[in-house]
Formats: structure tokens, C-alpha cells, sequence
């Protein structure tokens, strides 16, 4: 598929152009013409080769390049001979990791990369890739269901294989996984939506001997942050009574060393209040941490270890007595804590999907079973009606 870029953008709040999508400031920016076009192409040869095109005169819409584009295609046919390539799985998914490389953030690199991985590489590696038959990739995800993984797991292991499919339409080569139904979703228990109350996080809260982790757990359970987007902070960011959410850890990396990146989405990139209460400890644990504007707030020249972070979090649980969750539950747990304390159900819908960088859809789906039912009042009131 093509990608059709702009000259440039331009941010409406700032009045400047930017280099992304995305201003620093956080609002989206605006595409500004004219537009060219990048795709990939291969030759009649069977040679693979990296197109730019520039419409004559200059395209001044996305679909006057798009059409630009699709017109060029009909002009120069691509049917690679396939007696000039081969089909073979691996050399073909090789290409396709040097694809994803040049095109993916690192941490989806090694998402899909680790899933063909484990998953699909030691049953394909000696096949042609023309020759998985629906049949296989049946038997395959078959596999996959005996081994006992969750819908969603298959699902993303699945996804990465199709993926590598899509990639090679280029080559004109046929997709199989297309035409096999994929998983069934609610044949399997749901997992249960796991969270401290007030009560179970002050008690656990109460067993951290260690400030620093201290504020680190009340500080993710007060904002509803990911542990990444925590740990990606830096002095700089924290403002009076607020703080600016724009980066964050990256779960993976190719060589092993910090990486960090923009967040998990558009909406991620927020604004968060702080409570008073937070405000205070966090002074405090300032004043006892010596620190530039440029070290991150928990950690110093680097972040906490995610290891050394898992060991506290389990050792002030055993400590307090107080039922396992995972750290990212505390997310959930400050979605509980803002519908506990919200007055109307409707704003504080609001409120929480701005606090944890989600719409609203999403927070729905995630957390409108804890909200109060009125169905009670809705049927006394009704009573009236006759």
C-alpha cells in the first residue's frame, strides 16, 4: 500500500509547522499540501525498488495523489517472474523483518517478531510459502487451542502471521489465513477486573519502607499512569499541581538498552491533575532526591529497574497482608477509586478517560460494570406513572 505524505504539517494552536502528526504542544496538526507519494514496486525483472512520486502539477489532496499514484501503477505493471524469486519461508521472512524494522516502532518489531518466532517459524520454516494450504494453517491454529492460550493471545499470534501474508501480496502471493475463520471469542472466562479499595491500598501503602517506591505505587494509583509512562518521566515534566504525560518506557528493545517512546496512543499523550495530597509527597520526595530538570523522577540518570520494582511491589503486598494484584491493576484501582468518588456517572466517565489516556468507549467496555445502578430509583419512579 502507498503512503501519501504532506509537504509538511502545521499546528493550529501553536501557528507553526512541526515535524509530526503531533505538536509538543499535543493537539494534532494539520497536513499541508502539496502531496507525494512513497510505495514499494517491483519491476518486471523481479527486482524490488523504493518509488517517490511528485504529481505535475503538485497534488493538493490526498486523493488527487492517491489517483496520481493508482494511475502510474496501470501505466508500469509489476508481475515479478517467478522463476526469478524464491518462495522459500525463510528467506521470504527474513525480507519481511528487515520490512518491519524500517517501518514499525521497536516494540511492535518484537512483538510480531517474537510471536513468528515461537509460533509459526519451527512449523514453516521448510516450506514454500506458496504451498501453506488453508488446510495447514487449520491444523496449525488447532495447535494453538490445544496448547491452552487465551482467545486473545491466539488472536495476536494469529495476527502476526497474517501480517506476514499481507506483507507478501507484493509478490502476488496468495493468503490462506484469510480463508480460515479465526478464533471465537466468549467460549473462554473473561478475566476478572482486579483492583485494591481505598482501604487495601492504604494498608499495602502503609507496609513501603522505601520513598522512593512509596511515592512511585501513590503516584500510580492516584493518576491511573502506566508503569512505562511513570517511569518515563522527568523532573521537567512535573508542573505545579500537574503533570505532562508525552513519552514512555519501551517494553522491549532490540539490544537490550532503555528506549523511549512516544505512548501508547494519541490520547495518551495528556495533561493529569494531581491531588494535594500527591503534591506533598511528591515535594517531599524531591527534597530527599537530589536531581536535575533532565533525570527521571523515579529512578535518577536512568529509570527504576522494572525488576527491582516487581520485587517491591510483591514484598509490601506480603507485608500488608492484603490480596496479589498486578502493578498495571493500580490503573484499575484509580478507576474504582474516581467512580467511588464521582457524584455523577456521566462526568466522571469523563474524567477517567482523560486521567488514563482512553476514550470513553473504552473505559465503558473496561469499567461500566462498577458504576452505581440506578435501576432501583429508575423503577420507583416509575410506579408513578399509573
Amino acid at each position: 500500500m502507498p503512503t501519501i505524505i504532506p509537504k509538511e504539517y502545521y499546528c493550529p494552536k501553536c501557528k507553526k509547522t512541526v515535524k509530526g502528526r503531533v505538536c509538543d504542544c499535543g493537539a494534532t496538526a494539520r497536513p499541508v499540501p502539496p502531496y507525494t507519494v512513497r510505495f514499494r514496486w517491483i519491476s518486471p525483472t523481479g527486482e524490488e525498488e523504493h518509488k517517490r512520486l511528485t504529481g505535475t502539477p503538485p497534488w493538493t489532496t490526498k486523493a488527487a495523489a492517491k489517483k496520481g499514484y493508482e494511475t502510474w501503477v496501470a501505466a508500469h505493471p509489476s508481475k515479478p517472474k517467478s522463476e526469478l524469486r524464491s518462495y522459500e519461508f525463510m528467506p521470504l521472512y527474513e525480507e519481511y523483518k528487515a520490512y518491519l524494522r524500517a517501518n514499525v516502532k521497536e516494540s511492535s518489531y518484537m512483538a510480531f517478531t517474537q510471536r513468528m518466532d515461537r509460533f509459526v517459524v519451527p512449523v514453516f520454516k521448510n516450506k514454500k510459502v506458496t504451498a501453506i494450504t488453508v488446510a495447514d494453517i487449520r491444523k496449525w491454529q488447532d495447535g494453538l487451542t490445544a496448547q491452552g492460550f487465551s482467545y486473545k493471545y491466539k488472536s495476536a499470534i494469529r495476527g502476526a502471521f497474517n501480517h506476514f501474508f499481507v506483507y507478501l501480496k507484493i509478490y502476488e502471493i496468495p493468503n490462506p489465513i484469510s480463508k480460515v475463520k479465526s478464533y471465537k471469542k466468549g467460549l473462554e472466562a473473561h478475566r476478572t477486573l482486579e483492583f485494591w479499595t481505598e482501604d487495601e491500598f492504604r494498608q499495602f501503602i502503609g507496609a513501603a519502607d522505601d520513598l522512593r517506591y512509596k511515592t512511585f505505587f501513590t503516584f500510580l494509583y492516584l493518576t491511573g499512569c502506566r508503569k512505562g509512562e511513570a517511569l518515563a518521566l522527568q523532573w521537567k515534566d512535573l508542573h505545579a499541581g500537574s503533570v505532562k504525560i508525552e513519552k514512555t518506557v519501551a517494553p522491549c528493545s532490540l539490544d537490550g538498552k532503555l528506549k523511549i517512546t512516544a505512548p501508547k496512543t494519541l490520547n495518551s499523550i495528556r495533561s493529569i491533575s494531581l491531588p494535594k495530597c500527591l503534591v506533598s509527597l511528591m515535594h517531599h520526595y524531591a527534597t530527599k532526591t537530589p536531581h536535575s530538570k533532565t533525570d527521571f523522577i523515579f529512578g535518577g540518570k536512568a529509570p527504576f529497574s522494572t525488576t527491582a520494582i516487581a520485587y517491591a511491589f510483591d514484598k509490601y503486598i506480603d507485608a500488608a497482608g492484603v490480596k496479589h494484584i498486578r502493578i498495571h491493576d493500580l490503573r484499575h484501582s484509580h478507576a474504582s477509586l474516581l467512580i467511588n468518588k464521582g457524584e455523577n456517572a456521566l462526568s466522571t466517565l469523563y474524567v477517567i478517560a482523560a486521567r488514563l489516556g482512553d476514550t470513553v468507549e473504552m473505559i465503558l467496555k473496561t469499567y461500566g460494570h462498577l458504576f452505581p445502578s440506578n435501576e432501583e430509583l429508575i423503577l420507583q419512579k416509575l410506579d408513578t406513572v399509573l
